[in-house]
């Protein structure tokens, strides 16, 4: 693809050729004078392609970090005490809390 794409372009390239010579031969046009026609349009379009190239910008095409789907889904939880379903109250029981890890000493 990339090859027709630089044939056509190439193409267009001696068809606006050709047809430039034929317009100054035709009009009798001197060469510096058509040198200045086409610099102000150089200025133009480049312009023109700036705008448009701002106009185009998108968050798409920023290099942003990716997050891996790897991660849980809970990690971004609003309120961390709830990730897991848990909260940070620990039920006590016979003095016993519920992991059994600690005891009550009374």
């Amino acid at each position: 693809k990339k090859v027709a794409t630089d044939c056509e372009a190439r193409f267009k390239e001696v068809m606006a050729n050709i047809d430039l010579l034929k317009e100054i031969m035709e009009n009798n046009l001197l060469a510096l004078d058509e040198l200045l026609r086409l610099r102000t349009k150089e200025v133009e379009l480049g312009s023109k392609l700036d705008v448009i190239a701002v106009l185009d910008f998108s968050v798409g095409k920023l290099d942003l970090p990716q997050i891996s789907e790897d991660l849980p889904e809970d990690l971004f939880a609003k309120d961390p005490s709830l990730v897991n379903g848990m909260d940070d109250t620990m039920k006590c029981t016979d003095g016993q809390f519920e992991d059994g890890e600690f005891g009550i000493e009374e």
